[in-house]
């Protein structure tokens, strides 16, 4: 696969999300790779099994790919539940000869007045960070906001897609925290997308314990 094509790819990937990657958060809220193809964060306790081997994708991987990532501002009288991530985190398929696919992770802590779902249904999180994060992106919508279920919780999904590649993201809750994922992989290979989207459906959320 030529390489202006991944570069192309990941360019369109890193505008649906609009925070910063932060490379130093907390090891907990960072996550780690049990092995090269099993993401784990305590933090949301959460397990991921990936198809293939992965990698962090680094502020420093970016810049070596010649990709160039505009930073988001956060409004200072910002008060809202999603003004300012607490996890951030992009994975990548490691390089065979190329990356091919990548997912990125952005969670939020909520404060105890936003875990009221009756008040705040997880619906609304959903429309704003799924739905609210494609404009302007390059992304199209391939159909409406969905409903399902992962690890036995309430998620939505929004499917995305453009000439040259497509995505999924999901929006869920783990440990007090709201987050999206989104996963994608170029048309060409369409069973890597396929696999990508079972994976990030299959996901394990584990409550903490209280200590």
């Amino acid at each position: 696969m030529p390489r202006h094509f991944i570069v192309l790819l990941l360019v369109l990937l890193l505008t649906l999300v609009s925070a910063a990657q932060n490379d130093k958060s907390a090891p907990e809220k960072k996550g780690r790779f049990l092995d090269e193809n099993t993401y784990n964060n305590p933090a949301l306790g959460m397990t991921l099994k990936l198809p293939g081997a992965w990698e962090f994708f680094t502020q420093q991987a970016k810049k070596d790919m010649g990709l160039l990532e505009e930073k988001a501002t956060v409004d200072p009288s910002c008060t809202g539940p999603l003004c300012r991530s607490d996890i951030d985190v992009s994975l990548i398929t490691k390089a065979e000869p190329v990356a091919t696919a990548s997912i990125f992770l952005l969670a939020y802590k909520l404060e105890p007045q936003y875990l009221d779902r009756k008040r705040y249904p997880l619906s609304m999180f959903a429309k704003s960070m799924l739905a609210g994060s494609v404009g302007g992106s390059g992304w199209t919508p391939d159909g409406d906001m969905t409903p399902l279920q992962i690890d036995g919780r309430p998620a939505y999904r929004l499917l995305v897609t453009q000439p040259s590649s497509k995505g999924c993201g999901y929006v869920a809750e783990s440990n007090g925290y709201v987050f999206m994922m989104i996963g994608v992989a170029p048309r060409v290979i369409p069973w890597k997308y396929g696999q990508i989207q079972e994976a990030l459906e299959k996901m394990k959320l584990t409550a903490q314990t209280a200590k």
